[in-house]
């Protein structure tokens, strides 16, 4: 996850990537963004 002064935190999470993926999607939607409205972004 992002943190503050544009650094990255580890996550308590350990899992096979299929999984953590699920769980973000599940469990953190607003660290999603909707990449077809700004496809020059990707």
């Amino acid at each position: 996850m992002a943190s503050r002064g544009s650094r990255w935190d580890r996550t308590p999470f350990r899992d096979l990537r299929d999984n953590l993926i699920d769980m973000v999607i599940e469990q953190f939607p607003w660290t999603l963004t909707d990449v077809l409205g700004n496809p020059e972004r990707t």
